[in-house]
């Protein structure tokens, strides 16, 4: 069992539309369909993975590494047939929306429809699909921060979900987890909101393995996940890749591993001028993780294409550290906790076992939802011509 979740059913999507493809540039087309026109971006990263150690040591942590998970290592074994190398990772939108306060919502079945009729998931693979999204709220559903995590077949886009959300109930500070189930029919509801970025991790048989599982160990004191995660990654040579994580905390005073994360707790009527603006749109919380309680985290890492970010953060990447959503699964703690967020950061210690499982992915697609204006073609969030987003995606 992944999370304490029930099985979701996705519902196939409708394939029967011809749909139109026009080659924009080398590296862009825009795609025409009943759900609208988008554009689709691609970039590619060059992995330049030229020797695995077996062991890294890196500020204070000591780490294993392997092609093959570690023993007891059961829900990062059972992935490890999706490591295929037609991989691929897909963002749909952006923070854009959010910037310019036009968080235009979307089915994620347009999502998986695109993916199928450019023929980016191929017909005779099954995916596992990991990774972030924006929840829309609904009457079923609230909004909040969406861990991605389905088996979709490449075929129709159908498959079970075990994705989840966190949201803020009215008055807390602390998020909740719901399921995304649609009403009383046993299906995944299609909503979302702002962003959807995913990892699709092939099944296959290739002989070569390419997902490395890493199993770090602090020598003392605690250390920072991400600044490990992005020093082994550069050491290693990868630039864009997917990302599994799965904690569990052993310390028995539950101090000795400190998770620190993030939920939305509105979408913004006007459009963000500063880096306050997107500070305050968020409540960002650090709290202890208790003994026998796991943290099970997906995303993504590359160097994203948000310019627009950039200008507003004074000249921060977007997500440099790598995008991930984390649910907690285990006994209750006594004290307050986001159950699922927006992962920040999480300080470990000897006390902590953790495992990354980290695939590299070459290939990279960037999905912007289009409309018509006066001059042309344009961007829905950010207002911008498609002949600006083509270049600013140039690598």
């Amino acid at each position: 069992m992944i999370f304490d979740s029930i099985n979701l059913k996705i519902r196939p999507v409708d394939l029967s539309e011809a749909v139109d493809i026009q080659q924009y540039a080398q590296a862009a087309s825009i795609v025409t369909m009943r759900e609208g026109q988008f554009l689709i971006v691609k970039r590619m990263f060059e992995n330049t993975i030229q020797h695995v150690p077996l062991e890294l040591d890196i500020n204070g942590v000591h780490a294993h590494v392997s092609h093959i998970p570690a023993r007891g290592e059961s829900l990062l074994k059972s992935m490890a047939a999706y490591d295929d190398k037609g991989s691929i990772l897909v963002d749909m939108q952006g923070i854009s929306s959010l910037i310019f306060a036009r968080a235009i919502p979307f089915p994620d079945a347009t999502v998986r429809k695109l993916l199928i009729k450019t023929g980016l998931l191929k017909s005779h693979v099954d995916y596992f699909r990991i990774g972030v999204a924006g929840g829309q709220p609904d009457k079923t559903c609230p909004s909040g921060e969406v861990v991605e995590c389905s088996f979709v077949s490449g075929r129709n886009g159908g498959g079970i979900s075990k994705s989840h959300v966190g949201f803020l109930a009215y008055g807390d500070d602390f998020s909740k987890t719901a399921s995304l189930l649609n009403g009383v029919s046993g299906h995944m509801t299609e909503n979302r909101l702002v962003y959807s970025q995913t990892a699709w991790l092939g099944k296959g048989k290739n002989e070569e393995k390419r997902a490395l599982y890493i199993k770090p160990s602090v020598q003392g004191g605690t250390n920072s996940f991400f600044d490990f995660l992005n020093t082994a990654t550069a050491s290693l040579g990868i630039k864009a890749c997917a990302l599994q994580v799965v904690l569990t905390a052993h310390d028995k005073d539950g101090q000795d591993t400190v998770i620190t994360g993030r939920v939305g707790k509105r979408q913004d009527a006007r459009s963000w001028k500063s880096l306050e603006d997107a500070t305050s749109a968020g409540v960002e919380k650090s709290f202890a993780l208790c003994h026998g309680q796991t943290l099970i985290g997906f995303g993504t890492k590359f160097n994203r294409c948000e310019p627009d970010w950039t200008l507003l953060s004074n000249g921060r990447a977007y997500e440099r550290r790598g995008h991930i959503h984390a649910t907690i699964i285990g006994p209750n703690a006594n004290h307050p906790q986001h159950k699922t967020f927006h992962l920040r950061d999480i300080a470990f210690s000897k006390e902590s076992d953790v495992s990354v499982a980290i695939t590299p992915i070459s290939d990279t697609y960037r999905i912007y939802p289009l409309e018509e204006s006066p001059s042309g073609l344009r961007c829905k969030a950010s207002h911008r011509p498609i002949s600006t987003l083509v270049n600013r995606c140039e690598v």
